[in-house]
């Protein structure tokens, strides 16, 4: 009877889960008794229950409580299964929808850190072209400067050159001047000796006829007194003549030394001009290019900042975008490659091997300058030495300090004192030989007519001593023309230096092109060059020429001598301004 209830039970209960163990008893109440529990959602599985246990109605009614609990149970697992399934299935659409939206986020943080770095890019080329803009600008500026120093160095190289050529035509004029005037000494001193040859010729012809009439010794050692005079006298001349024949070759010289020095000078000047147009059009076509290529990217980078002040889309700003980057990409391969064919440039141009041959050139050049200014400060010194024998000379012709018959040698070819003395000595000369002839011819005819011998003796010792006392004189006058000289230049050496150490100022006077200049230079002077020209008109009025060393003096001190017109007040200005410069400092 057991056994068959629970086989019915199993047979309609298949999917509950029956305990196995065969102790268990279920028991079932009556139909009466059993509850009907509350509706809930599963209404049907508890009327299917109930159906079953009022349909078999041999189980008790616990037995048919603890099925509905049981089946309850069940139901909620499933329930919650199907929760947690739901949970899990939203979970999963979650973790899914989560993982696309981090993997967006993610590609749009990513997006926004490469518009940003580009962005960063950007401001960074374009500041970065700004700051070479600048540079260029700089370069530019420097580049404007440079050519605007070149261009004024040329120009005073071009001055320089001109006074250069004028001071050398000007010493060239001088020398040539000089040759003519020593040309004229050498033709007159030639003139000269050719006379006293003449009249050496004359006297030894009377001499010869003098010793053919007497055979006296005493009028022989009269005779022999006489051409000891006369061959002392040609040796003067003929001294005088080999010193100009001296003089004119130095004067020579000193052309053909100035003509070398000329030469040089210019050799130099075009060197070095040539040296300074080469660098100046290497500068300029240099800074034509970098022009070009500043000028092209300024183009360039006002493209891209118009494309920045534009409201595009998406796509058109991608375009512009990519253009921007092609652009910029351009810009940057452009200035790569001038930086780098500014650096082979660079590389080519200051290579050491470049570097050492403009310096050994430069050290070329400066040995020729250094050697041309040497042989100028010779040439310089040789013309101030044969200027100041030249002068001596003059000195000498002028002052009279030979005697009369010496006195023919003038500079002028007509000159009343010159023909005066020239008759003078003519008839001096014919008067003293009329007076020896008529001398000669008593003693002849004392002789002859048996006079004593004592006679021509006494007039042998008086003729000796009048040739001796007339050597005496002119020796004597010699010695007081050198002691007058001596003490003369002592004192204007002496009045030099007081005015040299009063006014602090040296003071050479000289001549040139028929002028007369007087050449200053300072005590408290910076250079040995600086030196101020003034010349001297014939009126005694004085002007200022130009030089290198008026072209550093101050406005302030020329106002003296343009307003004022005081020659004092500017040297004594210009002497305080040199002395501040070199002694003192103001704050």
């Amino acid at each position: 009877m057991a056994e068959g209830k629970r086989k019915a039970l199993s047979s309609s209960f298949l999917c509950s889960p029956i305990p196995k163990d065969p102790s268990q008893v279920f028991y079932v109440g009556d139909s009466s008794s059993l509850q009907t529990p509350p509706q809930t959602k599963n209404s049907s599985t508890d009327s299917f229950l109930m159906d079953s246990a009022t349909k078999s109605s041999g189980f008790s009614t616990e037995y048919v409580r603890q099925l509905q609990e049981r089946v309850r149970e069940l139901e909620k697992e499933r329930k919650q299964a199907r929760q947690v399934e739901e949970i899990e299935s939203v979970r999963k659409n979650k973790r899914q929808r989560l993982e696309i939206e981090s993997i967006a986020v993610s590609k749009s943080e990513e997006l926004k850190r490469e518009v940003e770095a580009l962005r960063i890019q950007l401001e960074t080329n374009s500041q970065r072209h700004q700051i070479e803009l600048k540079e260029r600008d700089v370069q530019l500026d420097k580049l404007r400067r440079q050519l605007k120093f070149a261009v004024t160095e040329e120009e005073e190289t071009l001055k320089e050159l001109k006074t250069v050529t004028n001071e050398h035509s000007a010493e060239k004029l001088q020398l040539e001047k000089r040759v003519v005037e020593l040309e004229a000494q050498l033709d007159l001193v030639e003139g000269s000796l050719n006379e006293w040859k003449e009249k050496a010729l004359e006297a030894s012809s009377q001499l010869r006829t003098v010793t053919r009439q007497s055979a006296m010794k005493s009028e022989d050692n009269i005779l022999e007194s006489k051409i000891r005079l006369l061959k002392s006298q040609l040796k003067e001349k003929s001294m005088e003549a080999d010193h100009a024949n001296a003089s004119v070759l130095g004067a020579k010289e000193t052309l053909d030394n100035a003509r070398g020095v000329r030469e040089l000078n210019e050799q130099i000047m075009q060197l070095q001009s040539t040296e300074r147009k080469l660098k100046a059009e290497e500068k300029l076509n240099d800074a034509n290019d970098v022009v070009a290529h500043l000028r092209k990217m300024n183009t360039e980078l006002v493209e891209i900042l118009e494309t920045y002040g534009k409201d595009l889309d998406d796509q058109e700003a991608n375009e512009l975008s990519a253009k921007r980057v092609a652009l910029l990409e351009s810009s940057l391969k452009q200035s790569q490659e001038l930086i780098k064919g500014m650096e082979s440039t660079q590389k080519t141009m200051a290579t050491p091997a470049a570097v050492k041959k403009y310096e050994a050139r430069i050290e070329r050049l400066e040995i020729a300058l250094s050697d041309a200014k040497q042989e100028n400060g010779k040439l310089s010194k040789h013309l101030e030495k044969a200027e100041m024998e030249l002068a001596i000379l003059e000195k000498r012709l002028g002052r009279g300090e030979f005697n009369v018959e010496t006195t023919k040698i003038v500079h002028l070819a007509v000159n009343p004192t010159h023909e005066m003395l020239k008759s003078k000595a003519k008839s001096s000369d014919v008067e003293r030989l009329q007076q020896e002839n008529e001398a000669l011819r008593a003693r002849l005819d004392k002789l002859t007519g048996g006079v004593d011998a004592e006679a021509p003796d006494i007039a042998a010792s008086e003729d000796k001593f009048t040739t001796t006392t007339s050597y005496e004189t002119v020796e004597g006058l010699k010695k007081l023309n050198q002691r007058l000289k001596q003490l003369f230049g002592d004192q204007i050496r002496q009045y030099r230096e007081a005015v040299f150490l009063l006014t602090g100022y040296k003071v050479d006077l000289k001549k040139s092109n028929g002028m007369e200049l007087l050449r200053l230079r300072s005590v408290y002077a910076e250079h040995d060059d600086d030196e101020l020209l003034v010349r001297m008109e014939a009126n005694g009025s004085l002007e200022l020429l130009e030089s290198e060393f008026c072209s550093q003096i101050n406005q302030r001190v020329f106002a003296y001598l343009t307003t004022c017109r005081s020659f004092p007040a500017f040297l004594s200005t210009l002497t305080l301004h040199l002395f501040e410069k070199q002694t003192f400092q103001g704050n």
